[in-house]
């Protein structure tokens, strides 16, 4: 059947690019859709309970974890207590939040801080100003934390199933460092020299949940089903595909943005519409600016919507110029990465001061290994889980990948960035 062509989304575009221009021209503001609501002023505050909305991430320096609490009752330094409303974000130590992760040494302490546990907040500390921002999420420093139950059963399950996931791939130990940051998001145990080397050769894109991770399940899940289930039936079995690992890894802003563009493109497909890829993105930044307002300042939000635009507007013209000197599929990889650099490098100048220029390179030779990483990596897990005694052996194997990975890497890392 032939796809109809609709030929007025250039509507959506300019309206696209309408919300562009005002939104970061400041001229209309970006609001938090949960501000925080308290009676007390924050630094009045020792104590809230709520559930937490996101996963912990440590930070650069490693000593802290930050998440985002929904909270629901707040407590006062003297003892008063109110209803709050709205999002707060965390800053707890690693102690509280390692308490049962694999290889740790804190398991006294703490309690399973996952997406959708409640949650209660002892001690806190606020790092921002007292005074309440209707667009400006506040920050606590928190010393104690105690759990009572979970959200619901999926987030239970979710739970359990990240702490087995960590725990087996502890196991593996760079490899599965490594394995755990691509198909989960934690990076606890990513090494750290690596995941500097990454950032340093320009291919920080790589470790950031985004629309390769999601292409790669997307991937599986339609030649898998196309046995199982048939032509018919195989969208739905890979949209449920992409929304399990949505679910399993957490939303952040490049992923949401992976998400949504998956699905419009298998609505559209759907109903043999044909839209371009510049329409499919710019529907997709319209409907994240309207359900998560507060993403679109964030740097992996801008990153990723400039890096696709400039995939989607320039790699054709650098493809023509690259493809006489080197074969197709090289010169297709290596201008969807010149695009790609070419809107993100202004924007990392300004906001890092650096760019890794090396990067254009790296993706064409690294990203290739990542997915046989990834695709060997999925495939030995599932193995390991069938048959346990394997787990070491296979381990071996899979740290052969990551060995050469590690070296690719390291060796970009070395080469020098442009500075301002």
């Amino acid at each position: 059947m032939l796809k109809t062509k609709f030929r007025f989304f250039s509507s959506i575009e300019i309206a696209a690019f309408l919300c562009v221009l005002l939104i970061y021209t400041k001229i209309v503001p970006v609001y938090i859709r949960q501000p925080f609501l308290c009676v007390f002023k924050n630094d009045e505050i020792s104590q809230i309970t709520g559930i937490v909305c996101s996963n912990p991430n440590k930070t650069s320096k490693g000593n802290v974890y930050i998440f985002n609490v929904k909270t629901n009752k707040a407590i006062s330094k003297n003892g008063d207590f109110c209803d709050s409303s709205g999002i707060i974000s965390v800053m707890a130590p690693t102690n509280l939040i390692e308490a049962h992760y694999p290889g740790k040494l804190y398991h006294d302490f703490g309690s399973v801080i996952e997406n959708g546990v409640k949650i209660q907040l002892k001690n806190l500390r606020n790092f921002k100003s007292s005074e309440k921002k209707k667009n400006e999420t506040p920050l606590f420093y928190c010393e104690k934390i105690e759990t009572n139950g979970w959200k619901n059963a999926f987030a239970k399950i979710r739970a359990v199933f990240r702490i087995q996931f960590k725990r087996l791939m502890f196991q593996w130990r760079g490899a599965g460092g490594l394995l755990l940051a691509l198909l989960s998001g934690s990076r606890e145990y990513t090494d750290t020299n690596l995941a500097n080397a990454f950032r340093n050769a320009g291919l920080s894109h790589i470790l950031a949940l985004s629309g390769m991770h999601l292409s790669f399940f997307s991937g599986i899940a339609t030649k898998t089903g196309k046995g199982i289930f048939g032509k018919k039936y195989v969208g739905i079995f890979s949209l449920f595909a992409i929304f399990t690992f949505v679910w399993f890894a957490g939303l952040s802003p490049s992923l949401f943005r992976a998400l949504i563009c998956s699905i419009l493109l298998l609505f559209f497909n759907t109903i043999n519409l044909k839209v371009s890829m510049f329409t499919i993105l710019s529907c997709s930044f319209i409907i994240q600016a309207i359900i998560f307002p507060q993403d679109v300042n964030a740097i992996a939000f801008i990153l990723s919507y400039g890096a696709l635009l400039g995939i989607i507007l320039f790699s054709k013209p650098f493809q023509k110029i690259i493809n006489p000197f080197c074969p197709k599929k090289i010169a297709n990889s290596l201008a969807a990465s010149v695009g790609a650099q070419f809107i993100t490098m202004p924007v990392s100048l300004s906001v890092f001061g650096s760019f890794a220029s090396i990067g254009i390179i790296a993706t064409v030779i690294v990203s290739p290994l990542i997915s046989l990483f990834l695709l060997l990596g999925f495939a030995l897990v599932i193995i390991s889980l069938l048959i346990p005694p394997l787990l070491e052996p296979l381990g071996v194997i899979i740290n052969i990948v990551y060995n050469i990975i590690n070296y690719m890497v390291c060796f970009f890392a070395q080469a020098p960035s442009i500075s301002i």
